[in-house]
């Protein structure tokens, strides 16, 4: 990870900080250590 990308996660991270402090009565947050959801649709 360069400084750049690190700077965008960074942002990112403050974003979501943020977020959850001024909506955290109406929003939820559910954490999974260690798991990766995806959702997609498979094309045959």
């Amino acid at each position: 990870m360069d400084r750049r990308e690190a700077d965008g996660f960074l942002e990112q991270e403050e974003w979501i900080a943020r977020f959850f402090e001024e909506n955290g009565d109406s929003v939820r947050f559910t954490r999974l250590q260690g798991a990766l959801i995806t959702f997609g649709r498979k094309r045959l």
